[in-house]
Formats: C-alpha cells, sequence, structure tokens
C-alpha cells in the first residue's frame, strides 16, 4: 500500500528496503520488539517522503544488559542528534541510521509515559507548511517484530 500503490514508487521501494535491512539489524539484537511507523512514508502525498519515521519499543531489562558491542550497534541504528565533530569543528543537527533513510528513536516497551508521548505526537495531524491542525488525529502502523 505505501510502495506500490503510492506515488513515487521507485523511491518509496528503496524506502522500503532499507526498512527491511533496518528490521533484520534489530532482530539480531533484539528477540522481541514493536515498531511504531510515522510520517510522509505512511501517507500518498505529492511530495516524495524523506526518511521512514519509527519509534523502535525495546525491552529496558534486556537493553540495560546490552554489553559495549551490543550497545554500539544499537547506536547504529537508532537516530543521533545534536552532535558536535571534532574536525572539521561542526555540529551535526542529526545523523540517521540506514544512509539517512530511516529517522529511528528508542523507547522502553510499556512505559506509560514513553507510549504516551510517542502516540501523541504522531497522531497530531500537520499541513502542507507543517502547522499542527487542532483537533484533528491520525494513526500510525504499528508493527511486532
Amino acid at each position: 500500500m505505501f510502495v506500490v500503490q503510492a506515488p513515487h514508487t521507485t523511491h518509496r521501494q528503496r524506502l522500503y528496503s532499507a526498512l527491511e535491512l533496518y528490521v533484520a539489524l534489530v532482530r539480531d539484537l533484539l528477540p522481541r520488539a514493536t515498531l511504531w511507523v510515522d510520517g510522509g512514508f505512511c501517507t500518498h502525498k505529492a511530495a516524495p517522503p524523506a526518511d521512514i519515521d519509527l519509534v523502535l519499543f525495546a525491552s529496558r531489562r534486556l537493553v540495560q544488559h546490552f554489553d559495549q558491542e551490543r550497545w554500539t550497534r544499537m547506536n547504529q541504528l537508532i537516530t543521533l542528534q545534536n552532535l558536535t565533530a571534532m574536525a572539521p569543528h561542526t555540529v551535526e543537527r542529526r545523523i540517521q541510521p540506514m544512509g539517512g533513510l530511516i529517522d529511528a528513536f528508542l523507547a522502553e516497551e510499556g512505559n506509560a509515559d514513553d507510549v504516551a508521548l510517542w502516540d501523541h505526537n504522531w497522531s497530531l495531524v500537520k499541513d502542507a507548511d507543517g502547522k499542527i491542525v487542532d483537533g484533528e488525529r491520525k494513526g500510525y502502523l504499528e508493527v511486532e517484530l
């Protein structure tokens, strides 16, 4: 529905391929997790989606027991924001996984505050200028891994 039946099919297929690989990499780290998928990929708009927006809900107990290698791999799968590089002394607004095709955030599974935050933000409807449309709500996709 969001690839073949949507505008910009070729571009969307590239995004979907990145999502498939992303899910495989997450499964290597987490035996069970839930993804919420949102953003332009889940809509049929005139402009092509820049990326696939998602939040990864994972067990806190499992993640807090990651060793250094697993933490490094996990950090490569989530969006990192407000980074300062030593050279050439720049500040990156964000670095996204999968070459920028995925915009991913980590949240705690079962944490009511995390669920409420992401549900609220991703249910907002924005107009063409990115302004929130008062009184309107939308859905998002939930995928069990």
